[in-house]
């Protein structure tokens, strides 16, 4: 929830020989880039050492078209949020432990530090994700893009959770 590990995770997968380093050179960036395409544009990711409060620590550093490579941890919360969504989506499930099984994601809103047209990009690419995939996608929102996203989708249902007097009900918006 927190990003703790994905440096690891994207290290793993561009660095052990026993991992295939183009889901993170081409499936991840393919992905990303489909989601933060026209604002920005993502040549490569690398994972370096960096100095950080007198420590050796490991730093995500993502090299976008046209400009100098710009570490995660000095970039907006929303594409970090992006980047951890597609890690969950796209490289977790080729750890040996989660490979083959069938996977059911959590994500709780989604759109906080989202532009709107960046939100409307990744939940399209989250339905079309869970369609192509055949996962189950459960999102916690606010969000009045996420709701008209999937208001009209196949395969979706929305419901409202209300709090009253402390008792807490659920109510269909879509089945």
């Amino acid at each position: 929830s927190n990003g703790a590990g994905a440096s690891n995770l994207i290290a793993a997968f561009l660095n052990d020989s026993k991992l295939e380093e183009s889901i993170i050179e081409y499936d991840f960036l393919n992905a990303l880039n489909s989601i933060m395409r026209p604002e920005a544009e993502f040549e490569s990711i690398r994972v370096q050492q960096v100095i950080y409060n007198n420590q050796r620590v490991w730093e995500v550093f993502l090299q976008e078209k046209g400009f100098q490579r710009v570490p995660l941890s000095k970039s907006g919360s929303g594409l970090k949020t992006i980047v951890l969504v597609l890690l969950n989506l796209l490289v977790i499930p080729h750890i040996d432990e989660y490979r083959d099984k069938q996977l059911v994601y959590g994500f709780e809103e989604l759109e906080n530090n989202l532009h709107p047209a960046l939100q409307r990009r990744l939940f399209e690419y989250l339905y079309n994700y869970a369609i192509n995939k055949d996962v189950v996608l459960f999102l916690t929102t606010h969000s009045h893009i996420a709701i008209n996203t999937y208001f009209e989708k196949e395969n979706t249902a929305l419901y409202h959770v209300q709090k009253n007097n402390g008792d807490s009900s659920i109510i269909p918006m879509k089945d």
